[in-house]
This record gives structure tokens, sequence and C-alpha cells, in this order.
């Protein structure tokens, strides 16, 4: 089976972390390409053995050797989306945290001591 350019790109590149957040849209789609890359040619690998005719010992050794592949071949790729995941999260609560909120703002001038209104907090 042929293999996209993602899953032939060296993992090293995969995993070094991006500078921008920008480019987290591109990690993900390629890591998420390689690794359905992966997947097709597992299924691909695994459809001669549905209709084994062989000695049933040997069919369990290729089905075994098929999955441990299949593992260690997908691995890398499930820890980098999990690495993207956690950059996301990040970047998404430092945005948060970066919002101005709206925040009940205590108010003493005036008539009305202790007044509470609704204002924008615009602390950065």
């Amino acid at each position: 089976m042929t293999r996209s350019s993602a899953a032939q790109q060296p993992l090293a590149s995969l995993t070094q972390a991006s500078s921008y957040p920008d480019d987290l849209l591109s990690d993900l789609q390629t890591t998420l390409t390689a690794l359905a890359d992966v997947e097709v040619r597992y299924e691909i690998d695994r459809e001669p053995l549905k209709g084994w005719i062989g000695p049933d010992a040997i069919k369990k050794r290729f089905v075994a050797q098929l999955e441990e592949r299949h593992r260690r071949d997908r691995e890398p790729y499930v820890q980098r989306l999990a690495d993207l995941q956690h950059r996301t999260m990040t970047i998404m609560a430092l945005q948060d945290i970066a919002q101005p909120s709206e925040l009940p703002v205590i108010s003493f001038s005036g008539g009305h001591q202790g007044q509470v209104s609704t204002a924008t907090d615009t602390r950065s």
C-alpha cells in the first residue's frame, strides 16, 4: 500500500513543538492523516488473514505480530495528538485569562452606598 507523505514524514518533525498557535491546525491535520494511514494499512494487512486456510497456530502468530506492529506504529501519533490537545487546552486557558470578563463592581459613589452594578472589568 502506498502511504501518504504524512506517514512517510519523519516522526521527529511531527513531535517538534510549534512556536505559533496557527500551526496547531496544520500539526493536527498532519498527525491525523498519518494516524489514518496506519489504520488503513492495518485493515488492509488484516484482510488476507480473514480467509486464512493454513494452520491456526500460524494465523494466531501472524495476527499477534500484526497487532503488535499496529500498536507500535500508532503509539507515537496518539501521543502527538495528546500533546496537541494539551497545547490547545493551555492556549485556550491562557486566552480565557487574558480576556476581560464581566465582574460585579461595588459602587460607593453617590447617595446609594454599596450599590452593586455590573461593569466590564478591563484588567488585562
